[in-house]
């Protein structure tokens, strides 16, 4: 059985349902599980059936209070990857395959070669960029994978093996009190961490099929074609699913984490782009996108203004 799962708060509850909807689309007999990071419960959880809806709290993590005190939101999502993976592989014994995805993905293709190669390796990994091909902007590229990670916690595979259960321990002590995003101590999230899961776990798989998670930053290595009804990435690959990493549904930027791309400067791209945010506007039923996250900690409140001081003019020195 496959189960695929995603890591979310409300509000980005539409974005998750695209992801969902077009996974089953072009999977077979997938279940997907949304694992809600939040405390809203007055939701209407049918809207989002076949789906299953799954409250982080329900899991039973040992240190989830304490977590969602010293997390972010941000944080906290990312936290929660491993300890979720193996909640499902525990509580369902008839699982043998999970995809972790984010939520801001849309699929276009079946996962075939993704589940073929987890037949023989237990983890699976896409690399950031994979070749050496030079591209505008790629060094600024490259510095920044330097700080936030090789490889993309955005997706990854698993199989059930004693390998897989000996990951997952390592990157939940890890999770429990060292995902903070703070990459000038070392540390960005989850993600940073499993540039050492290759070095550690012999049988991991680096992926390097190009149509897997497309994004902002492997466009520059990625020549994104539509023709007969479909989209091919360097006239090889198939496009089987697009990752819309800190794309901003009110501008026409493809990333605001790196805006070098626009609909103008990457017309290949824009139509995707335009269908995705009419399909996660579509999905807004009940103005999820502007729900306030009710889990992890807050941001501290701006200081209050100094009081200004005002000197005597025969106190000044100078």
């Amino acid at each position: 059985m496959k189960i695929s799962f995603t890591i979310c708060s409300a509000n980005y509850l539409p974005y998750a349902k695209v992801f969902a909807d077009s996974l089953i689309r072009h999977n077979s007999d997938p279940l997907f599980i949304i694992v809600l990071l939040d405390k809203y419960l007055d939701i209407d959880f049918t809207f989002f059936q076949p789906h299953i809806v799954l409250h982080a709290e329900e899991m039973g993590i040992p240190a989830f209070e304490e977590m969602n005190e010293r997390y972010s939101i941000f944080e906290l999502s990312c936290a929660l990857k491993p300890y979720a993976a193996e909640y499902l592989f525990r509580s369902r014994p008839q699982c043998d395959i999970l995809f972790y995805f984010d939520a801001d993905i849309s699929v276009y293709n079946a996962l075939n070669a993704a589940e073929a190669a987890l037949t023989h390796h237990p983890i699976l990994f896409t690399p950031h960029i994979a070749t050496p091909k030079e591209f505008d902007n790629r060094l600024a590229i490259e510095k920044n994978l330097l700080r936030t990670g090789v490889y993309n916690a955005g997706f990854f595979g698993l199989n059930r093996s004693e390998e897989t259960n000996a990951f997952l321990i390592w990157w939940m002590k890890r999770m429990e009190d060292q995902c903070y995003n703070n990459t000038a101590e070392g540390l960005f999230v989850d993600q940073l961490w499993i540039n050492l899961a290759p070095v550690l776990f012999r049988h991991v798989m680096i992926f390097y099929d190009e149509g897997y998670n497309l994004a902002y930053w492997n466009l520059g290595e990625r020549k994104l074609v539509y023709s007969g009804g479909a989209y091919t990435i360097n006239e090889k690959y198939p496009l089987v699913f697009f990752h819309y990493s800190g794309f901003d549904l009110n501008t026409e930027i493809l990333s605001k984490h790196f805006p070098v791309y626009t609909f103008e400067t990457t017309p290949q791209a824009a139509a995707l782009f335009t269908a995705y945010k009419e399909a996660v506007l579509k999905n807004n039923r009940d103005n999820f996108l502007s729900l306030v996250p009710q889990m992890g900690k807050k941001d501290p409140p701006p200081p209050e203004p100094e009081e200004i001081i005002v000197i005597p003019e025969r106190e000044k020195f100078f």
